[in-house]
């Protein structure tokens, strides 16, 4: 049974529960959380995961690249181990960019999920097929023009068109599809602009 450190508001550390309790009781925790950038042709591009069914939060939305819970002990350089799991893509803490701490609460019927985020930024030069995804935790990448879905999440954009590939049956199949505002893990509109800001004041330049 996997334990996370539980913490107040303010982020002092109160005890420890498991992930089941945490999202129930709507413990603070910590989470690890990195944005893949790719540049192409001098435009910015952002990387989401497809996230998998059968997952306990938000199953089938697109979400933040590579992301996870800090377990109980570790710091959010432990959390870099994320970026390989699920993507298989293995990358040193020293090349990340730090965005920050944001404090984000996200309520539904059946859950608290109350995060103290530890957010990165991460410029990727290859291609989106190069990775090599957890299929258990994730089922599909999709590259994203970053003004675009920008956006899309301030509501001045009602759907776009992207690319990416799902696995199925152990194979990459290319997908070309339409996304809309709704097909994202619905993040605080707060947590957005910071994530906006940061591409833009780093890869905007």
């Amino acid at each position: 049974m996997e334990y996370v450190d539980i913490f107040d508001q303010h982020r002092n550390r109160i005890g420890k529960a498991t992930r089941e309790e945490v999202h129930k009781e709507g413990f603070w925790h910590q989470t690890f959380q990195c944005w893949v950038v790719m540049i192409e042709q001098g435009k910015i591009y952002l990387l989401f995961q497809h996230r998998h069914p059968q997952k306990d939060l938000f199953p089938n939305l697109l979400d933040i690249s590579a992301a996870g819970h800090l377990l109980s002990g570790e710091t959010p350089e432990d959390g870099v181990r994320e970026v390989e799991e699920e993507l298989g893509l293995k990358v040193e803490y020293s090349d990340l960019i730090s965005v920050g701490i944001f404090s984000e609460q996200l309520v539904g019927e059946a859950y608290k999920d109350f995060e103290h985020c530890h957010v990165f930024l991460y410029e990727f030069e290859g291609s989106i097929h190069s990775f090599d995804l957890q299929e258990e935790e994730v089922t599909g990448l999709v590259k994203i023009p970053f003004w675009e879905w920008k956006e899309l999440i301030e509501g001045r954009k009602q759907q776009m068109r992207v690319t990416g590939f799902q696995i199925k049956d152990n194979q990459k199949i290319v997908k070309d599809f339409t996304v809309k505002k709704q097909d994202f893990v619905p993040h605080q509109a707060e947590y957005y602009q910071m994530i906006c800001d940061a591409v833009e004041a780093e890869f905007a330049k």
